[in-house]
């Protein structure tokens, strides 16, 4: 009995500083899908991933889209100066 009363102060502060806390509707459906053995939609994936992981992949589609529009003006600019060869040639 002395070794439980040389913890019943801890165990006090420890009960009255509890605070319930209800789960998310979010994590709740996560657990849920997890223990059911659901496998997850791909838009479920994506919405369930941390938002360094979004702005992330913001990132790389803004690059990449100016990637891909500054290839294509440089093959339209390659194509023009083709045809610019071309007509001074003829």
């Amino acid at each position: 009995m002395r070794e439980v009363a040389q913890f019943l102060p801890l165990i006090r502060q420890l009960r009255s500083s509890y605070v319930p806390a209800r789960p998310s509707k979010r994590y709740s459906a996560r657990l849920r899908h997890d223990l059911m053995g659901q496998e997850l939609t791909v838009v479920e994936r994506v919405r369930y991933l941390p938002a360094r992981v979004h702005l992330a992949a913001v990132v790389v589609a803004i690059l990449a889209g100016g990637l891909v529009l500054m290839r294509g003006r440089a093959a339209l600019l390659h194509q023009s100066n083709a045809l610019a060869e071309a007509n001074t040639a003829a």
